[in-house]
């Protein structure tokens, strides 16, 4: 048996995975944490880590039919003929799962390395990467444009390189 891309109606993901599993096909939906700012705070919240996509493993000739009619599905990605997904692809994205949650490296930045920040009251102001905190869940940035040092959540902050964006100031 080979693995599929189902693609799924938005926000249907969950839905889709436990109505495949009732009906005993083996389904991986990977998940994330992320942290969000709600209303001034810190919120920790739920979402697939391929929005509309989970994976499915079955035999196309006996259960397709099943799996493309389920409820909240779309179709299995290929065009007439599902298309399977790599066994190695499925084994890496599993390597980073704990339970049904796609792991997540925190950032490594380096000294004096440019950053931009991604989230909050400074969303979108550069910087430059001075030092991690007492929690490593926090940097000290200093702002270019402002001359200030501002301690800030690690997931707020992305490396302006990785985003593509070049700074100039």
């Amino acid at each position: 048996m080979n693995w599929f891309a189902v693609y799924t109606k938005p926000k249907s993901e969950s839905n889709v995975t436990e109505l495949l599993r009732g009906a005993g096909i083996e389904v991986l939906g990977p998940k994330l944490i992320i942290k969000r700012l709600r209303g001034g705070r810190v919120a920790e919240l739920e979402e697939p880590f391929f929005p509309c996509y989970i994976f499915s493993r079955f035999d196309p000739v006996e259960k397709l039919k099943l799996v493309s009619y389920t409820r909240g599905v779309r179709y299995v990605l290929g065009l007439g003929q599902p298309i399977p997904v790599p066994d190695y692809l499925i084994a890496a994205l599993k390597g980073r799962m704990d339970g049904e949650y796609v792991r997540i490296e925190p950032p490594e930045f380096r000294t004096g390395q440019e950053i931009i920040i991604g989230q909050g009251l400074f969303k979108g102001v550069s910087g430059i990467f001075e030092r991690y905190t007492h929690s490593s869940e926090r940097v000290l940035v200093l702002l270019k444009e402002m001359g200030w040092k501002l301690e800030v959540e690690s997931w707020q902050v992305s490396a302006g390189k990785a985003l593509g964006v070049e700074i100039r100031i």
